[in-house]
């Protein structure tokens, strides 16, 4: 089970660390599926692999440019050599690489530059973030999938970091299937079995009928209880917006956030670290440390599972008690 003790933490670090040396010199080119909670500091532990000097070069792929923009300041204040790749221009190169360090990009960065054989070859092993958006964006990302498959080609040792990857599901269909046949070496290491480090005290499911009356609550707290904190997941962009302007309309204190917009929801929230109301769609359910919560909401009923298990394990990033309200998903029996 998932826990906030920092002793069990460093204890499953050097596990885990010890784990990867091991597959690593069976066999270069291994692909490494590393499955732990979300919250639990997978960020960290690429931070100890380059402490430690398990890898000197590292390539870091993440699908959310937020999550490389906080890592990448993170790696700053710690003095460990890192760069962002930024741009997409197909005639950009990999000419100015660092000696030693993290290299961190995008999978679209990767796959549309003719510098990819070059950093290949750089990197002593590739790191991607959050696997399972390789998989639920690909239809309106094709570069997912290009680097997703590009990943099992190569001939480099790879993780593969995810907090909520459906392992068995993924393993049984026909793309799963090539996938691990073209990977030759292929491991599992599931730390947490998909159990959550940050859970709530308390959770209500409640019908999709049943929306209206919780919204209408919802609203009568926000108006007279002011020192609740509380986050809100809309399926759609048109109610976050709509609920701005509930928000403005009654004075209650909030910020949003909308899909591309990560980056400048950080810089507000530095400027305005404990809103009462935290305003979101799925953006914020990876990548983005949020301020404490007491209560998180996802409204809607169509949500794909493992995005309802990153939102629904936002709030006790610090340990503190949280509660949960969803609408029932689809999926659940």
């Amino acid at each position: 089970f998932p826990s906030h003790d920092t002793t069990e933490r460093s204890y499953e670090y050097d596990v885990t660390l010890k784990l990867l040396r091991a597959i690593f010199s069976i066999k270069q080119s291994s692909k490494v599926f590393f499955l732990a909670s979300p919250s639990w500091g997978k960020t960290s532990l690429m931070m100890k692999i380059f402490e430690e000097k398990v890898f000197k070069k590292i390539l870091y792929i993440s699908p959310l440019t937020a999550i490389n923009i906080e890592f990448f300041k993170k790696l700053q204040s710690c003095a460990i050599p890192s760069k962002i790749f930024e741009t997409r221009n197909p005639h950009d190169s990999f000419s100015d690489v660092l000696s030693t360090g993290i290299y961190l990009t995008t999978p679209e960065k990767i796959v549309y530059s003719q510098g990819l054989e070059e950093i290949e070859s750089w990197a002593d092993v590739i790191i991607v973030d959050e696997i399972h958006l390789f998989l639920l964006w690909q239809n309106f990302r094709p570069g997912l999938c290009e680097c997703w498959m590009w990943l099992s080609y190569s001939c480099k040792n790879v993780i593969l970091l995810s907090g909520t990857f459906s392992w068995n599901a993924w393993l049984e269909t026909s793309e799963g299937q090539v996938w691990v046949q073209n990977a030759e070496a292929c491991y599992k290491l599931d730390l947490h079995g998909q159990k959550l480090l940050c859970t709530p005290k308390k959770e209500w499911l409640i019908a999709s009928r049943w929306r209206l009356v919780l919204i209408t609550i919802l609203k009568f707290i926000l108006i007279y209880a002011k020192n609740l904190k509380i986050l809100i997941f809309f399926p759609k962009r048109d109610h976050v917006h709509k609920w701005e302007r509930w928000c403005r309309k009654y004075k209650v204190d909030h910020l949003s956030c909308l899909g591309g917009g990560a980056s400048e929801f950080m810089e507000k929230l530095k400027e305005h670290p404990l809103p009462q109301l935290i305003l979101g769609t799925s953006v914020l359910s990876h990548g983005v440390n949020l301020p404490q919560r007491n209560l998180i909401i996802i409204l809607g009923n169509n949500w794909e599972q493992e995005i309802w298990k990153q939102m629904k394990s936002r709030g006790g990033r610090n340990g503190e008690t949280y509660y949960f309200v969803s609408e029932k998903q689809s999926w659940m029996v």
